[in-house]
């Protein structure tokens, strides 16, 4: 059984360093519900495994530059005592970066005002800084390394075995967009669930 709930935000942007503390304080303030305090960042090079693992201070995240196989991982406590919330911020192919949110929890999938709500939320903090992004969301969701722009995700989610759930982006980006409805329509914002065959 799935044990987690993703958001993934993908920007389409190739470097975040300027607009990284914002979004990071913007996601905290999204999550106020669970987001606790911040316990530990570190980041993870994927493509080597035994590479050292350095604990960085809030301030060295933001400044920290992200290389093809780094994975900036920040830990938070959950304000619900459940676990933990975790953003990862990692680059998606040459021109995108992905902040994922993974929150505790499976059941908050079903409620549709509340997820409207979160998505909306994170698009538009991309939006206000200036940047093209979609937001997706899904139990156990995880992005395919293919997807590297807004196009391929809504591809990606137009395959009936994807495990995205959710899409949120604007009007003009969801052309393409296959076995969705949508739900709620904001400021050239929409978001659309999955319709699942009964």
């Amino acid at each position: 059984m799935p044990e987690r709930l993703n958001f993934i935000m993908l920007l389409e942007v190739s470097n975040d360093g300027a607009i990284r503390e914002a979004l990071i304080r913007d996601v905290e303030r999204v999550f106020d519900k669970w987001v606790g305090d911040l316990t530990t960042i570190y980041p993870l090079n994927y493509a080597d495994p035994q590479s050292e693992v350095v604990v960085l201070q809030r301030s060295d995240a933001i400044r920290y530059s992200l290389g093809a196989s780094d994975l900036l991982l920040v830990y938070f406590e959950s304000k619900l005592g459940d676990g933990t919330v975790v953003l990862s911020i990692s680059k998606q192919g040459l021109e995108s970066i992905t902040y994922g949110i993974s929150l505790p929890t499976t059941e908050l999938i079903e409620e549709q005002s509340e997820m409207g709500r979160l998505l909306l939320a994170l698009l538009a903090s991309a939006t206000a800084q200036g940047v093209s992004g979609a937001v997706v969301a899904g139990n156990e969701l995880e992005l395919d390394d293919k997807v590297g722009s807004v196009g391929d995700l809504i591809k990606s989610a137009s395959d009936r075995v994807s495990l995205i759930e959710y899409v949120c982006t604007t009007r003009r980006s969801l052309v393409g967009l296959v076995g969705f409805v949508a739900l709620f329509d904001e400021c050239d914002m929409v978001v659309s669930r999955r319709v699942r065959a009964n």
